[in-house]
Protein backbone atom coordinates (compact mmCIF):
# COMPACT_ATOMS: atom_id res chain seq x y z
CA UNK A 1 0.00 0.00 0.00
CA UNK A 2 1.19 3.52 -0.72
CA UNK A 3 0.43 4.86 2.79
CA UNK A 4 2.18 2.20 4.88
CA UNK A 5 4.08 4.83 6.91
CA UNK A 6 1.01 6.84 7.91
CA UNK A 7 0.05 6.66 11.57
CA UNK A 8 -3.66 6.21 10.78
CA UNK A 9 -2.82 3.02 8.84
CA UNK A 10 -5.70 3.17 6.30
CA UNK A 11 -6.69 -0.04 4.58
CA UNK A 12 -5.06 -1.30 1.40
CA UNK A 13 -8.27 -0.63 -0.53
CA UNK A 14 -8.39 2.95 0.70
CA UNK A 15 -4.77 3.46 -0.32
CA UNK A 16 -5.40 2.13 -3.82
CA UNK A 17 -8.47 4.32 -4.27
CA UNK A 18 -6.62 7.48 -3.20
CA UNK A 19 -3.70 6.75 -5.50
CA UNK A 20 -5.93 5.90 -8.44
CA UNK A 21 -8.03 9.04 -7.99
CA UNK A 22 -5.11 11.46 -7.80
CA UNK A 23 -3.20 9.82 -10.62
CA UNK A 24 -6.25 9.77 -12.88
CA UNK A 25 -6.90 13.48 -12.23
CA UNK A 26 -3.41 14.57 -13.29
CA UNK A 27 -2.82 11.93 -15.98
CA UNK A 28 0.73 11.20 -14.87
CA UNK A 29 1.22 7.86 -16.63
CA UNK A 30 3.82 7.96 -19.38
CA UNK A 31 7.33 9.15 -20.16
CA UNK A 32 8.48 12.55 -18.90
CA UNK A 33 11.78 14.15 -19.90
CA UNK A 34 13.93 16.97 -18.51
CA UNK A 35 12.62 20.14 -20.15
CA UNK A 36 15.93 22.06 -20.24
CA UNK A 37 17.75 19.02 -21.63
CA UNK A 38 15.17 18.48 -24.36
CA UNK A 39 15.10 22.14 -25.43
CA UNK A 40 18.91 22.23 -25.59
CA UNK A 41 19.03 18.99 -27.57
CA UNK A 42 16.51 20.32 -30.08
CA UNK A 43 18.29 23.64 -30.54
CA UNK A 44 21.90 22.38 -30.67
CA UNK A 45 21.58 18.76 -31.94
CA UNK A 46 24.33 18.05 -29.42
CA UNK A 47 23.62 15.42 -26.74
CA UNK A 48 26.88 16.32 -25.03
CA UNK A 49 25.88 19.98 -24.74
CA UNK A 50 22.39 19.02 -23.58
CA UNK A 51 23.89 16.73 -20.92
CA UNK A 52 25.08 19.84 -19.06
CA UNK A 53 21.42 20.37 -18.09
CA UNK A 54 21.04 16.95 -16.53
CA UNK A 55 20.73 15.65 -13.04
CA UNK A 56 17.39 13.96 -13.38
CA UNK A 57 16.94 13.10 -17.06
CA UNK A 58 13.35 11.95 -16.77
CA UNK A 59 10.87 9.56 -15.25
CA UNK A 60 8.60 6.80 -16.52
CA UNK A 61 5.42 6.46 -14.48
CA UNK A 62 3.05 3.51 -14.62
CA UNK A 63 0.75 1.38 -12.49
CA UNK A 64 1.81 -2.16 -11.62
CA UNK A 65 -0.39 -5.25 -11.49
CA UNK A 66 -1.26 -4.64 -7.83
CA UNK A 67 -2.45 -1.07 -8.44
CA UNK A 68 0.62 0.71 -7.08
CA UNK A 69 1.93 3.70 -8.98
CA UNK A 70 5.65 3.42 -9.68
CA UNK A 71 8.16 5.84 -11.13
CA UNK A 72 11.49 4.85 -12.68
CA UNK A 73 13.74 7.90 -12.42
CA UNK A 74 16.55 8.20 -14.96
CA UNK A 75 19.68 9.94 -13.68
CA UNK A 76 21.67 11.57 -16.51
CA UNK A 77 21.02 8.55 -18.78
CA UNK A 78 23.59 6.75 -16.62
CA UNK A 79 21.58 4.91 -14.00
CA UNK A 80 18.07 4.68 -12.66
CA UNK A 81 15.98 4.00 -9.58
CA UNK A 82 12.45 2.73 -9.04
CA UNK A 83 10.19 4.41 -6.50
CA UNK A 84 6.64 4.21 -5.22
CA UNK A 85 4.50 7.33 -5.66
CA UNK A 86 2.81 8.42 -2.45
CA UNK A 87 0.06 11.04 -2.97
CA UNK A 88 0.33 14.08 -0.71
CA UNK A 89 -1.64 17.26 -0.20
CA UNK A 90 -2.27 19.38 -3.28
CA UNK A 91 -2.33 16.53 -5.77
CA UNK A 92 1.44 16.06 -5.61
CA UNK A 93 3.58 13.05 -4.69
CA UNK A 94 6.55 11.84 -2.73
CA UNK A 95 8.83 9.26 -4.34
CA UNK A 96 9.62 6.54 -1.81
CA UNK A 97 12.17 3.76 -1.98
CA UNK A 98 10.33 0.56 -2.84
CA UNK A 99 11.97 -1.36 0.02
CA UNK A 100 12.72 1.04 2.86
CA UNK A 101 9.92 3.52 2.03
CA UNK A 102 12.34 6.40 2.62
CA UNK A 103 11.47 9.55 0.70
CA UNK A 104 13.99 10.34 -2.04
CA UNK A 105 12.25 12.98 -4.15
CA UNK A 106 9.30 15.37 -4.21
CA UNK A 107 7.18 15.30 -7.37
CA UNK A 108 5.09 18.41 -8.02
CA UNK A 109 2.36 18.48 -10.66
CA UNK A 110 2.65 21.88 -12.36
CA UNK A 111 0.16 21.15 -15.13
CA UNK A 112 -1.14 18.27 -17.24
CA UNK A 113 1.99 18.62 -19.39
CA UNK A 114 4.66 19.54 -16.82
CA UNK A 115 5.97 17.90 -13.65
CA UNK A 116 8.78 18.92 -11.33
CA UNK A 117 11.00 16.46 -9.48
CA UNK A 118 12.90 18.44 -6.85
CA UNK A 119 14.27 21.34 -8.95
CA UNK A 120 14.03 19.70 -12.40
CA UNK A 121 11.09 20.51 -14.67
CA UNK A 122 9.91 17.62 -16.84
CA UNK A 123 7.62 17.72 -19.87
CA UNK A 124 5.39 14.94 -21.11
CA UNK A 125 7.13 13.17 -23.96
CA UNK A 126 5.15 10.06 -24.85
CA UNK A 127 3.75 6.70 -23.88
CA UNK A 128 5.27 3.71 -22.13
CA UNK A 129 6.45 2.05 -25.36
CA UNK A 130 9.18 4.63 -26.00
CA UNK A 131 12.93 4.05 -25.90
CA UNK A 132 16.03 6.20 -26.37
CA UNK A 133 15.69 6.21 -30.17
CA UNK A 134 12.57 8.36 -29.76
CA UNK A 135 14.69 11.03 -28.06
CA UNK A 136 17.47 10.93 -30.63
CA UNK A 137 15.52 10.35 -33.86
CA UNK A 138 15.80 13.95 -35.01
CA UNK A 139 19.50 14.45 -34.33
CA UNK A 140 21.20 12.62 -37.20
CA UNK A 141 18.29 11.05 -39.10
CA UNK A 142 18.27 11.96 -42.77
CA UNK A 143 19.77 11.16 -46.16
CA UNK A 144 23.44 11.93 -46.83
CA UNK A 145 25.83 11.54 -49.75
CA UNK A 146 29.11 9.86 -48.86
CA UNK A 147 31.94 11.94 -50.27
CA UNK A 148 33.72 10.27 -53.18
CA UNK A 149 31.34 7.29 -53.32
CA UNK A 150 28.06 6.65 -55.16
CA UNK A 151 24.78 6.08 -53.38
CA UNK A 152 23.12 7.54 -50.33
CA UNK A 153 23.64 6.90 -46.65
CA UNK A 154 20.34 6.97 -44.79
CA UNK A 155 20.01 7.23 -41.02
CA UNK A 156 16.41 6.24 -40.31
CA UNK A 157 14.49 7.62 -37.35
CA UNK A 158 13.94 4.09 -36.00
CA UNK A 159 17.68 3.62 -35.45
CA UNK A 160 18.52 1.64 -38.58
CA UNK A 161 21.04 2.75 -41.19
CA UNK A 162 21.66 1.88 -44.83
CA UNK A 163 24.47 2.72 -47.22
CA UNK A 164 27.29 2.33 -44.67
CA UNK A 165 29.04 -0.91 -45.49
CA UNK A 166 29.02 -3.36 -42.61
CA UNK A 167 26.59 -1.43 -40.40
CA UNK A 168 22.87 -2.03 -39.90
CA UNK A 169 21.88 0.34 -37.09
CA UNK A 170 23.05 3.20 -34.91
CA UNK A 171 22.60 4.54 -31.40
CA UNK A 172 23.32 8.14 -30.39
CA UNK A 173 25.09 8.31 -27.02
CA UNK A 174 23.21 10.24 -24.31
CA UNK A 175 25.32 9.34 -21.26
CA UNK A 176 28.20 11.81 -20.75
CA UNK A 177 28.77 11.28 -17.03
CA UNK A 178 32.16 9.88 -18.07
CA UNK A 179 33.22 12.04 -21.02
CA UNK A 180 36.51 10.60 -22.22
CA UNK A 181 36.18 11.67 -25.87
CA UNK A 182 35.12 15.28 -25.38
CA UNK A 183 32.73 15.18 -28.33
CA UNK A 184 29.28 13.99 -29.29
CA UNK A 185 29.32 10.25 -29.87
CA UNK A 186 27.38 7.75 -31.93
CA UNK A 187 27.59 3.96 -32.01
CA UNK A 188 27.43 2.28 -35.41
CA UNK A 189 26.28 -1.30 -34.97
CA UNK A 190 27.17 -4.33 -37.07
CA UNK A 191 25.18 -7.58 -37.34
CA UNK A 192 25.78 -9.54 -34.15
CA UNK A 193 25.70 -6.31 -32.09
CA UNK A 194 29.40 -5.46 -32.61
CA UNK A 195 29.72 -1.72 -32.03
CA UNK A 196 32.12 0.95 -33.26
CA UNK A 197 32.18 4.35 -31.60
CA UNK A 198 32.43 7.53 -33.65
CA UNK A 199 32.60 11.18 -32.69
CA UNK A 200 30.17 13.24 -34.73
CA UNK A 201 29.65 16.87 -35.65
CA UNK A 202 26.68 18.33 -37.50
CA UNK A 203 27.50 21.32 -39.67
CA UNK A 204 24.53 22.56 -41.66
CA UNK A 205 23.44 19.61 -43.78
CA UNK A 206 26.71 17.73 -43.21
CA UNK A 207 27.29 14.91 -40.74
CA UNK A 208 31.00 14.48 -39.98
CA UNK A 209 32.10 11.19 -38.42
CA UNK A 210 35.49 10.17 -37.03
CA UNK A 211 36.18 6.81 -35.41
CA UNK A 212 37.07 6.84 -31.73
CA UNK A 213 40.10 4.69 -30.86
Amino acid sequence: ALFTNCQNNPSANADKTAADTVAADVKIEGVWVNKAWWETLESTKSPRKAAEKLGIAGVTIQQDSTGKWLGVVNYAFHEGGEYELKPVEGGNFQLLETEGKTKQHDLTVLSDSTLRIDSFDLVRFGDLQMDDTDFTAGIVSGTYSLKGKPGDVIFYSNGSVSGLEGYESYDVVLDYVVDEVGADEIMLIKPGDERDFYAFVIKGNQLLLSMVD
